[in-house]
């Protein structure tokens, strides 16, 4: 691997940003090509939805992660639509070469309950996985596999290759950024598209490893945790139900949240909206002051770990301004509650259930 002695975290971002946008947009010139060359309508019209799934992938990236997808909320038959769309545009960009495509959708993918999914960062991966082993696996049989995974009970994405593989080098290589492998020293590339692929999924709460295919060729899984639109109990969820009936409408309230993970948002978001009340958004503490400045919230959900400005650092900046300093705040970490809170007026740990909400929202407004 060639060393980069000049990386730094920003550049390691921005390098990671242009390949993401390359590989989507390399896909969308591919597909392109082929619809000169579609002998059918029918053809053209999947092209088409192909290259409409990578523009938009390609704009969400663009956006930084703040553009929410399309379908936060998914269910068995929802994400099977999703990996058929997937497939579609997997289909398109291996037409032009010596490999094939396939799909393989598990019977218990059909019974999931509603989740919260990152549709559009569930795309991002899978490209930048299909881009990988088009790239490096040669003329091979390219397969994509879904499943619930029978222990740990999460959602198992397994793409795979019959190509050359990754012989006997420690997986783990491959995550690391610029980081191509002995054996393909004359393909061209960048080396971030799987250290891209392993920091969207962790990101997403999820993990990806590499093994090595039988008998030949490499295997991605992907494993990402099942999280519920509502997570608690039944009995939670009655207990959440009575309150909420006998209290003031939620659909009154206006709540601004203030993360700097899109995942976060979602969830929290999703929550949120689904109790009525009208969400908000600011990425970070900037662009929170900024939204102050146009409407003042019932109550603000602030992440404590944000770059730049955290949240401690902001909720100093609300108390001090006489507009704001009235405006509960609400702190979100994966930390535990410190014994004072000082500037807050309650802490909730994730993961975030919708009862711990009404209780702080209850508490404080």
């Amino acid at each position: 691997m060639k060393k980069r002695p000049d990386i730094t975290p920003k550049v390691l971002e921005t390098d990671s940003l242009h390949h993401d946008l390359r590989t989507h947009i390399t896909a969308i010139i591919s597909l392109s090509n082929l619809i000169k060359k579609s002998g059918t309508q029918n053809q053209t019209n999947h092209l088409i939805d192909a290259i409409h799934l990578a523009a938009d992938n390609a704009l969400a990236i663009m956006d930084g992660g703040v553009r929410e997808p399309a379908q936060p909320c998914m269910d068995g038959t929802s994400l099977q639509q999703c990996l058929s769309d997937f497939r579609t545009l997997a289909l398109g960009l291996v037409h032009s070469t010596s490999s094939s495509f396939s799909l393989t959708l598990h019977d218990t993918i059909k019974d999931l309950p509603p989740i919260i999914l990152d549709v559009a960062q569930l795309h991002r991966v899978l490209m930048l996985l299909l881009d990988n082993a088009l790239a490096y696996a040669g003329p091979a049989d390219i397969s994509l596999a879904a499943k619930l995974h029978s222990q740990s009970q999460q959602l198992q994405i397994t793409l795979c290759d019959t190509g050359t593989g990754f012989g006997q080098e420690d997986p783990e290589k491959l995550f690391m950024p610029y980081h191509r492998g002995a054996k393909v020293p004359e393909k061209s590339g960048s080396g971030l598209g799987l250290w891209s692929a392993r920091n969207i999924i962790s990101v997403m709460g999820g993990t990806i490893t590499a093994q090595r295919n039988s008998p030949k060729g490499a295997c991605f899984q992907i494993l990402l945790p099942l999280i519920p639109v509502f997570s608690q109990s039944d009995e939670e969820n009655a207990a959440y139900s009575e309150e909420q009936a006998s209290s003031k409408a939620l659909s009154d309230l206006s709540i601004l949240v203030v993360d700097d993970n899109k995942t976060n948002h979602l969830i929290l978001g999703e929550m949120l909206k689904a109790m009525d009340i009208r969400v908000h958004h600011a990425v970070s503490a900037e662009q929170a002051l900024q939204a102050l400045k146009q409407t003042i919230p019932d109550l603000i959900f602030m992440d404590i770990r944000m770059p730049d400005i955290d949240g401690w650092a902001l909720a100093r900046t609300i108390r001090n301004d006489k507009r704001w300093e009235k405006i509960p705040l609400i702190a979100t970490s994966s930390d535990k509650a410190p014994k004072s809170l000082v500037l807050f007026d309650g802490w909730q740990q994730r993961p975030i259930r919708a009862a711990d909400l009404v209780s702080h929202i209850r508490n404080n407004i």
